[in-house]
């Protein structure tokens, strides 16, 4: 008997294409805050220079939402093992200790055995750090997915009205406090983007629709930076990323959700560059796209999403 083999995954363009994007954008952010530009650009807020990598570096958290609103939309179907979870821990752990090792080797780190035995802990805390954040987020899915094949659609779209109004609007408003972390607003994006796969909205699948919505939520979001950026020129300082600075701002989960939406339908043909590059191995393969390994201020290794 002639044994079928199975046909090989092809990967949707449109979604590589949407990850790529969203990385850049991520590497923008990272580059604008992280490069000591910051400090010359608060300087003189409206210098065009200023302007431009103000609007250039805004979509760090932003794209982090992307991420994880792609990765509730097709997990909410599948299911977690602990072969994938160790798969993700050892990626990471692979990561962290070989651009490490390349710093140290490059006298851009002290090496001590203290902090080489620090970095095969994945978490380091959940108030704030990516990864941490994320693996604990990962644990959460299996149960997230229980949670959700046992609601329905009116439970579950109540559940998305209350989670966005404590942990994002009641977040924004001044006098407001609000006390979570990453792990939290990942499991709510999860949440979210389970509805959008389980219970199509208005207008879903519409990519005209959707593209308008993209440039208008687009438009809005570098308005309000930029009316920021005015404000401080006349000495009211109230953060150029006021309002789209954490993923959990109502701004950046708008945009990100009509980002999200526009990309998912898009009709593009297939690219084997854009597959090639969008589907690259990282430590976040098969759920989220390329990561990039870096170095944050306080010399520690670190993967940005």
């Amino acid at each position: 008997m002639q044994q079928t083999l199975p046909k090989p995954k092809v990967r949707n363009s449109n979604l590589e294409l949407y990850r790529i994007i969203v990385m850049l954008a991520i590497v923008a952010h990272h580059y604008v805050v992280n490069s000591g530009l910051m400090s010359l650009m608060d300087a003189d807020p409206m210098n065009p220079k200023s302007v431009f990598l103000y609007l250039v570096g805004m979509w760090g958290k932003t794209g982090i939402n992307c991420f994880v609103l792609i990765t509730g939309y097709f997990m909410c179907k599948s299911e977690i093992t602990l072969r994938k979870f160790l798969k993700l821990l050892l990626e990471i752990e692979f990561y962290n200790i070989v651009i490490h090792l390349v710093f140290v080797a490059c006298g851009y780190i002290d090496f001590s055995r203290s902090s080489f035995l620090w970095l095969l802990f994945p978490v380091h805390g959940i108030s704030d750090g990516f990864v941490s954040c994320y693996m604990v987020f990962f644990l959460f899915i299996p149960f997230l997915n229980v949670l959700i094949r046992h609601l329905n659609r009116k439970q579950h779209i109540t559940l998305i009205m209350l989670c966005v109004g404590i942990y994002s609007l009641f977040n924004w408003m001044p006098g407001v406090e609000v006390t979570s972390n990453d792990s939290i607003w990942f499991c709510i994006l999860y949440i979210i983007s389970s509805y959008l796969r389980l219970y199509p909205i208005k207008k879903d699948g519409s990519v005209g629709f959707w593209s308008r919505m993209t440039m208008f939520s687009l438009l809005i979001a570098m308005t309000s930076v930029y009316a920021l950026l005015y404000l401080a020129r006349y000495g009211v300082h109230l953060g150029a990323y006021a309002t789209i600075g954490w993923p959990s701002a109502p701004l950046a989960l708008f945009v990100s959700i009509c980002v999200f939406m526009f990309f998912k339908d898009l009709n593009i043909k297939q690219s084997k560059i854009i597959n090639t590059v969008g589907g690259g191995r990282s430590p976040f393969y098969s759920f989220m796209p390329t990561a990039i390994p870096c170095v944050n201020g306080f010399g520690e290794t670190c993967v940005i999403m």
